[in-house]
């Protein structure tokens, strides 16, 4: 396997080889390359995906997310300043959500559209905050699968109950992960170079349309355009304060689960993260 610092080398060498790239509307192998295609997911998903390497592009999946109607999907994306492996660990860990983003307190679920661990779970009144604060030793379940693996984390609540999450990776470097009763995220970590790199993130509905105003004015109070560079970081000090964590965050980082993150994987100087076998 290639080590990280290769994969955008791969990616630029692939885009290189297209000097009139298709059209979202051009048919499979328009361009001067015939064993190159680009599939853009339409409007609001606008994202290119660029099959890499010789031979016919593989089929395009079948996930939710890409499937869905448009009314009920919202795209975005955000600029971290560490390597892409660094976050994708973060995205699929089930236990640092017990700790990382703990709330001392639970905010009304019904005012949470469109914030991780804000709704209640399904057949439950419990609030994910307090599922996520008094539940800190679940069990873990890895399910080995032909596209990466499946993760299960199980929270027992009581003898009868126990609250179930499902993280499906997608080798090598993508996620599907709950967000609230209706909505998931299926999101990809894309390098830039060794230290840094963009995530990508299509949110799917699963129930009512997805109030894409809102989405975008709740994602651009942290992230700036027209880089997409989060506002709160290293720069700030992620925006802590001590009163804070005091009495109302563990990481007195405010309310916004994504500073948590970045807090995580960018605090630290930039290093480079290698992947390969022994």
């Amino acid at each position: 396997m290639p080590q990280a610092a290769e994969a955008p080398r791969i990616l630029q060498a692939a885009v290189a080889r297209i000097p009139n790239p298709p059209s979202a509307a051009a048919p499979a192998g328009a361009g001067d390359e015939s064993n190159v295609v680009i599939r853009t997911v339409g409007e609001p998903r606008t994202f290119p995906f660029l099959p890499l390497g010789p031979g016919e592009p593989p089929a395009f999946p079948h996930f939710d997310c890409f499937i869905a109607p448009e009314s009920h999907t919202f795209a975005f994306k955000g600029l971290i300043d560490c390597n892409w492996l660094q976050s994708l660990e973060v995205g699929i860990d089930p236990v640092h959500t017990s700790f990382l983003h703990r709330f001392f307190n639970d905010e009304d679920p019904s005012q949470g559209y469109g914030k991780m661990f804000r709704d209640t779970s399904r057949d439950s009144d419990m609030p994910m905050t307090q599922i996520m604060r008094e539940f800190t030793r679940p069990r873990i379940e890895v399910e080995p699968t032909e596209f990466g693996f499946r993760l299960v984390t199980l929270r027992q609540i009581s003898e009868a109950s126990a609250h179930v999450r499902v993280t499906n990776l997608m080798f090598p470097n993508a996620f599907i992960i709950p967000m609230s009763r209706e909505m998931t995220i299926s999101q990809w970590h894309v390098p830039i170079d060794d230290e840094k790199h963009y995530w990508y993130a299509i949110f799917t509905s699963f129930g009512e349309p997805v109030d894409h105003r809102q989405m975008r004015e709740q994602r651009l109070q942290l992230y700036e355009l027209p880089d997409y560079r989060p506002r709160i970081g290293r720069q700030n000090n992620y925006g802590y304060d001590i009163a804070e964590q005091k009495t109302r965050t563990f990481t007195g980082m405010g309310f916004d689960i994504n500073v948590h993150d970045l807090g995580s994987t960018t605090v630290k100087s930039p290093f480079a993260v290698l992947v390969g076998t022994t």
